[in-house]
């Protein structure tokens, strides 16, 4: 019951109980009715104390069928309850005959005269005793103050997840299930889970001997798609039977999707670099299949070893790549967007951009900002460090408090970063090395304010 509804009882209720014990004093034949002198509900209820900041903004609801009395939104992390506080209580109908209270702090209980401070500190039972003493009703009511820094998060890490040795490692989530693509001496595999906890595992067919490059394997539209070393593309509608894609140009790099919005005409697209007569360039191909080609791909423009992150804003799908490896082999810290795939800007070619040039570093969008962590630098040491960015990648800060990694935590780069249902970040192996195995484990967590009930 709202407190609005509450306090709308209560005052109608008071009114028509002051008018009917008016009228009993002024006519000793009348009789309050026996519902309202039977009534012993609380309708509204109230904190005070100038010592305690925000208290007497809290906003209890009052759940009549179970006697319950709290605060949906919990005070502030940090907020001490250390001292005696004036609880305010209206009732609904006419004062009650008695109210006795049992405060947990001091295991006593006593009649409450309504102006006596109480300690809540704890939760205090309130027992009303109705106008004519026929009825009783028991409240409970509970002060809540967050437990947990709002800001703070914290990591856990899973048992091994496959038991299983492999070199190459992609997860993606799909129709509803984690779909992990790992290569295990030299052979291509498919395990799909519906919790990341337990793996069925699955052989790629299709492929005839095909080297499919698993970290670019891509969700578009209802189907998976994924280049080849040679080049060609393939395509999947179930993860494991594969086909070639026909009438695709020649494949170097699977960059992402660019989808599309319902406020915008402009078609969803694949974007890719392909090889166009003797230089690369870059294509999109729409959801009919059909390839445009783009602009010419410019040397800062990673080839491998990129994260990719799409959001949207003023009404337009963004798609940006960042960081990775260059033809020429060096590394990259720059941020490159795109909305159609065949144009792409870079970002912060002429400002600071935060993070130092690396290849494999985990991206995904979360808590409506970007989030960046591990990687290889040019001196292929591996990072556990976090950054994130609140302006869609044009500059990077460090975290360094609340949100950073265990120290348990292996730096690494190539691991696989999802967000989940319910907001954890999920991120899936990784390498110590470029040339050591996966890393079979799961490390998940979850900023601690996007788990709070409403």
């Amino acid at each position: 019951m709202s407190m609005k509804k509450n306090r709308l009882q209560s005052g109608t209720a008071a009114c028509m109980a002051a008018l009917l014990l008016s009228s009993c004093l002024n006519n000793k034949e009348l009789e309050v009715p026996n519902w309202v002198q039977d009534n012993c509900q609380i309708a509204s209820f109230s904190l005070k104390n100038d010592s305690i900041r925000g208290l007497a903004q809290v906003v209890f609801t009052i759940d009549q069928i179970k006697g319950e009395i709290y605060n949906r939104d919990s005070m502030p992390y940090g907020t001490v309850i250390n001292r005696k506080i004036i609880c305010n209580v209206k009732y609904d109908g006419p004062p009650p005959s008695a109210v006795e209270v049992y405060q947990e702090t001091t295991k006593e209980r006593k009649n409450w005269n309504g102006s006596d401070s109480l300690d809540l500190s704890k939760p205090i039972r309130f027992d009303v005793y109705s106008y004519n003493g026929k009825s009783v009703k028991t409240y409970t009511a509970k002060l809540n103050v967050h437990q947990q820094k709002p800001d703070s998060m914290t990591w856990l890490r899973t048992e091994k997840l496959l038991d299983t040795e492999r070199e190459e490692q992609r997860v993606l989530e799909w129709r509803g299930k984690y779909r992990m693509f790992v290569r295990k001496a030299g052979n291509d595999l498919l395990y799909q889970s519906d919790d990341a906890k337990t793996w069925i595992a699955s052989s790629l067919n299709g492929l005839s001997g095909k080297t499919l490059v698993l970290s670019q394997i891509t969700v578009y539209g209802e189907a998976l798609y994924a280049p080849a070393a040679d080049g060609l593309l393939y395509r999947s509608d179930n993860g494991t039977d594969w086909s070639i894609v026909g009438g695709a140009p020649e494949i170097k790099v699977l960059l992402g999707v660019v989808d599309s919005v319902t406020q915008s005409s402009r078609p969803s697209a694949l974007a890719a670099i392909v090889k166009n007569s003797d230089s690369w360039h870059f294509a999109s191909m729409n959801a009919k299949g059909k390839w445009t080609t783009g602009e010419t791909v410019p040397e800062a423009f990673p080839f491998e070893g990129f994260g990719t992150v799409g959001y949207e804003a003023v009404f337009y799908r963004h798609l940006l790549v960042i960081a990775g490896k260059k033809r020429n082999g060096e590394l990259s810290n720059l941020s490159w967007e795109t909305t159609d795939g065949l144009r792409w800007v870079s970002l912060n070619h002429s400002t600071t951009a935060g993070i130092e040039p690396c290849e494999g570093a985990a991206v995904s969008f979360y808590d409506n900002q970007i989030y960046l962590i591990g990687g290889f630098n040019a001196s292929k040491t591996a990072s556990r460090k976090i950054y994130r960015s609140a302006n869609r990648g044009l500059s990077w800060t460090l975290v360094n408090k609340l949100i950073v990694l265990p120290e348990t935590f292996q730096p690494r780069g190539y691991a696989s970063l999802l967000v989940d249902k319910d907001n954890y970040m999920l991120l899936f192996g990784g390498k110590e090395k470029h040339d050591r195995a996966v890393l079979d484990e799961l490390w998940r967590g979850r900023i601690n304010r996007l788990g709070f009930k409403e």
